[in-house]
């Protein structure tokens, strides 16, 4: 059991990729809003250059919830696209899970 201390900057990592389109999305949850000087953007673009977006998500909370609804886009359009069929959709950091799969397609 995870015990939370609400101590500490950053609280999570979460990375998305479109499962057509393979853009890549990086959501970093930090406890309290900091600039992003520290944030190695350019380095880390650099090392991953399917990154289409980076967020930092503000979560205050004392709660096991990961994602807040507090976005900061500190790169890119804060939103990463995926295709279905001929369908194309915006994902953002609060969407839904997964929902585009190999299941759902032909």
């Amino acid at each position: 059991m995870m015990k939370i201390l609400g101590k500490g900057l950053l609280r999570n990592i979460m990375v998305r990729e479109g499962f057509k389109t393979h853009e890549i999305m990086l959501v970093v949850v930090l406890n309290v809003f900091e600039t992003n000087k520290n944030l190695k953007i350019d380095k880390i673009l650099k090392e991953f250059p399917n990154i289409k977006t980076i967020i930092i998500n503000v979560n205050t909370e004392k709660t096991n919830v990961v994602l807040s609804r507090k976005n900061i886009v500190v790169y890119g359009e804060g939103t990463i696209e995926d295709k279905l069929d001929n369908y194309i959709f915006k994902i953002s950091p609060n969407s839904p899970g997964k929902f585009i799969c190999i299941q759902t397609t032909k």
